[in-house]
């Protein structure tokens, strides 16, 4: 972690290793590291009950959090459950900025997407120098459509005509629409009457990070 809690409650980052201070997210006690090999950075003797998402911190990552002011930076948040998690980067407008240098699994992202969700939405920033090598892309497909029924005969309409009206709607704006959607794939029709338009709606397009 960049930051840690001083006992007036201040933010503040590492001056000394062994310096003493209290963690953001869980409240203990986080030590201070200022060593030649890694960057800066505060550390638990016990992070068992902290973030379970903590990723060690590296250069390239302090590169992209202090292009932000320091109120936006390692911000915690919870959820309904009080589940709490250190977002990386929270803009004003609530969006959660996630900083991702290491590999990551697919379950995981999901974990945070839906947690930043319903906090105000999250934008993920990867290392681009690790892309071509440690990553890959992985689409998931979910179809839907829009069913449409004319029926054959109304009651009580002695000159209700079928195929004129079946012409008629398909020739409809809205029908139009539906097949000029970037999504539309095809339209089916069942037993003559119901008239289906099927189309694909991405629901994920991930890039994972693999070991």
């Amino acid at each position: 972690m960049k930051f840690a809690l001083d006992t007036d409650g201040n933010k503040i980052e590492v001056q000394y290793s062994g310096q003493r201070a209290i963690c953001i997210c869980c409240n203990s006690d986080a030590i201070g590291r200022y060593g030649k090999v890694r960057p800066k950075h505060w550390y638990h003797k016990n992070i068992r009950n902290c973030d379970d998402w903590y990723e060690p911190t590296t250069e390239w990552h302090l590169n992209w959090q202090n292009k932000f002011p320091q109120q936006n930076q390692e911000v915690i948040l919870k959820d309904e459950n009080n589940t709490k998690h250190i977002a990386d980067i929270r803009l004003n407008n609530g969006v959660v900025i996630e900083i991702q240098n290491s590999p990551i699994k697919i379950d995981e992202i999901y974990q945070r997407e839906t947690f930043y969700g319903k906090n105000g939405g999250l934008i993920w920033i990867l290392n681009g120098e690790k892309l071509l090598t440690y990553c890959s892309i992985e689409y998931e497909y979910e179809e839907y459509f829009v069913s449409i029924e004319v029926p054959t005969y109304i009651p009580n309409m002695p000159n209700y005509d079928y195929d004129y009206l079946r012409d008629e709607l398909l020739e409809q704006s809205f029908i139009k629409e539906i097949e000029r959607h970037k999504h539309y794939r095809e339209t089916s029709v069942i037993n003559g009457v119901y008239f289906v338009f099927f189309l694909i709606k991405i629901l994920i397009s991930i890039l994972s990070f693999q070991n």
